[in-house]
């Protein structure tokens, strides 16, 4: 039983409410070992019971003003939706694939139709994805739900998605609070409707930093490649020198950027995720009450760096574990099966497959439980009176098709933990 905290100065419970995430003694562990060998063995069919058995790992462990959350939803009915949704996009895919048979030009616009359908699809999938994680959530025996269209979400995020596009990203603050916004209006505790006032200067001066380092540098380099040649094809240099030169320019710049840009974004990245949960989180009210989230940049950073050691040292171990095994193996068979590419091939595909079944275990246990335990064990729900009045809100049939899109398009509805 978690531990009962009281405000200080307060003799009776207070309005103000925390959220207290218990820690597990290692079950968590063994939860993740179990669920990922037996996703190896079943090819990955087991993952809608082992993303369930983790949901309500989670969930049974967060507990709101001393009561757990509860989470109803059954790994069959995520396998039943994602089947429904396959046979009905599989068509779909088919389709456009025998269109791109018939020319070449056929091909490509087709292959760029399909994209933009599935960027489409995948938000429309997500929003729904989301509307069952939450009808199927649980606290002291009401349920949580998700109204709105999932149609118009997706119509606002493609749009949004254009802009930033043409606006080369300078859009998306705008795009991310409006969906916030979307997303969190229309959810409801019973008859209680939440709130977001997200806007997109609480989170301006974050994504500049990410957008001024990043970004930028790609309009600089195509500048200066392009000054590069307007000079030098006027001047002493031929049409073709001018070519070579800019290329050379932008090639050289992007080389630059190719190393630099991924060491600082993953540096940068703890900070920025920190930046939004907080301000996200904090924007949150419901009627009289209001969400706060009190955690601190270093407590991500912490997490983002164990798990990343942790990925790292495991590396090492498995690689020189593999290593051992292979000298051995090839001590004892034959030198022409040890030659055999098909033999190589299949000790490479089982050590590949091994260690990214460490890296699932590693991802949940450390970073998604760090994050969900540490973040929302900093939450507190200030003049929270008004939520034990709430009554049980309108009934929502949602059924495990709503993720199964998700998880049959790949855009993480299958493997997506919280809420």
């Amino acid at each position: 039983m978690a531990e009962i905290k009281y405000w200080e100065g307060f003799e009776k419970k207070p309005t103000n409410w925390i959220v207290y995430v218990q820690r597990g003694k290692g079950e968590l562990t063994s939860l993740s070992i179990r669920g990922v060998m037996l996703m190896v063995i079943t090819l990955g069919l087991y993952r809608f019971w082992f993303v369930s058995d983790l949901r309500r790992f989670f969930w049974s462990r967060t507990l709101v003003d001393d009561s757990p959350l509860e989470y109803t939803g059954r790994g069959l009915e995520l396998f039943v939706g994602f089947l429904i949704a396959v046979a009905i996009l599989l068509p779909l895919g088919l389709g456009l694939f025998g269109l791109s048979l018939v020319s070449p030009e056929i091909a490509i616009f087709g292959n760029i139709v399909y994209f933009v359908l599935l960027t489409f699809l995948g938000q429309y999938a997500l929003f729904r994805a989301r509307r069952y994680r939450l009808n199927r959530t649980v606290w002291r025996g009401l349920r949580l739900h998700l109204t709105g269209s999932a149609w118009k979400y997706a119509f606002k995020a493609a749009g949004w998605f254009i802009l930033s596009i043409v606006t080369l990203g300078l859009a998306w603050p705008w795009a991310s609070a409006s969906l916030e916004r979307f997303r969190v209006n229309h959810t409801w505790y019973g008859n209680l409707q939440f709130h977001s006032t997200a806007k997109w200067s609480d989170i301006i001066k974050p994504f500049l930093v990410i957008w001024v380092v990043l970004v930028m540098p790609v309009g600089v380099l195509a500048l200066t490649s392009f000054a590069t040649w307007a000079i030098f094809s006027h001047n002493v240099f031929t049409e073709l020198g001018s070519w070579v030169m800019s290329g050379l320019s932008m090639f050289g710049g992007l080389a630059l950027y190719a190393t630099i840009a991924p060491i600082f974004g993953f540096l940068v990245y703890p900070w920025y995720k920190a930046v939004i949960m907080r301000t996200y989180f904090s924007h949150i009210n419901a009627g009289s009450a209001s969400l706060s989230a009190d955690f601190s940049t270093g407590l991500i950073y912490r997490i983002w760096f164990k798990a990343v050691l942790m990925t790292i040292a495991v590396s090492i171990v498995l690689g020189i574990l593999g290593t051992i095994v292979y000298t051995i193996l090839s001590t004892i068979l034959p030198v022409n099966i040890v030659i055999d590419p098909t033999y190589n091939a299949l000790l490479g595909g089982i050590a590949y497959i091994l260690w990214i079944a460490a890296n699932y275990v590693i991802t949940i246990t450390i970073y998604d439980f760090g994050i969900w335990s540490n973040v929302g064990g900093s939450m507190v729900i200030s003049n929270a009176g008004c939520i034990e009045e709430v009554q049980a809100g309108s009934k929502d049939s949602v059924g495990g098709i709503n993720e199964g899109f998700a998880d049959a398009l790949d855009v993480g509805g299958g493997f997506e933990i919280g809420l």
